[in-house]
Parts: C-alpha cells; sequence; structure tokens
C-alpha cells in the first residue's frame, strides 16, 4: 500500500472510531504523520496496535521534544507493523506547565525504558 494511502485509510478509521482524536495528518519525508489530541492518545495507540488490520504491534521509538515557541512540550511514537511493513509516527502536544500524558505501558511493557528519557530530558510525566 501507498503511504499516502495508508495516511488515508488510518486517518478514516480513527476518525470513525474515535471522533476528535486526529488534529492534522501529513506525509513527512514520505513518512505518514498523524497528530493526536493528547486526551485520546492512549486510545488511539491501543485501537492501533489491537485492530486485525493496522496491527502496528510493535513499538519502534517513543520520544519527547519542546517546541520551538517553548510553549509547548511533545511526544513522538514510531509504530511498526512487521508484516505488511508499514511505518507511521504520531505526535502529541501538551502545555510546558502540565507536562503530563498517560503511559503506553500496558500497551507496550518496554516503553517503560522509552518513557524514561522524555522524563529525564523535559520532566513529562506518565500518568497511571
Amino acid at each position: 500500500m501507498e503511504k499516502q494511502e495508508l495516511l488515508n485509510k488510518i486517518n478514516l478509521k480513527l476518525n470513525e472510531e474515535l471522533a476528535g482524536a486526529v488534529e492534522k495528518t501529513e506525509l513527512a519525508y514520505d513518512f505518514p504523520v498523524f497528530y493526536i489530541n493528547k486526551d485520546k492518545i492512549h486510545e488511539v495507540l491501543a485501537y492501533l496496535k489491537n485492530d486485525a488490520e493496522f496491527n502496528f504491534h510493535y513499538l519502534t521509538d517513543l520520544t519527547g521534544f519542546q517546541t520551538a515557541d517553548e510553549k509547548q512540550l511533545g511526544v513522538i511514537y514510531h509504530l511498526h507493523n512487521m508484516p505488511k511493513n508499514y511505518r507511521i509516527r504520531l505526535k502529541t502536544f501538551f502545555d510546558i506547565n502540565k507536562p503530563e500524558i498517560p503511559p503506553a505501558t500496558d500497551l507496550w511493557p518496554a516503553a517503560n525504558w522509552m518513557e524514561r528519557e522524555p522524563y529525564d530530558f523535559y520532566g513529562v510525566r506518565f500518568k497511571g
């Protein structure tokens, strides 16, 4: 499946299943990117992992970042469907004064190690 087609298909399904979760999409450097509402990020991750069609069962990476205006922090998730070799990126943003987001450790136990970096570098608290 072509990457733009994958982006459109996932966007359509997320909008059907989790209304209001996707804030924006783009194909950046030939990579499907989804900007996700921080309050829906865990639901989106769970859906993409557990959906039989998408099957993003592998969390390749999770990292934090600070926006250029220094008013927001964010977390980026890189997901991979190995059998179909689909890769996508999810980004979510939150106020720098309230750096809280749900953890992904219940979905991918190894996220525990990845979540330490955003905590150590940016103070992001993974609540739960």
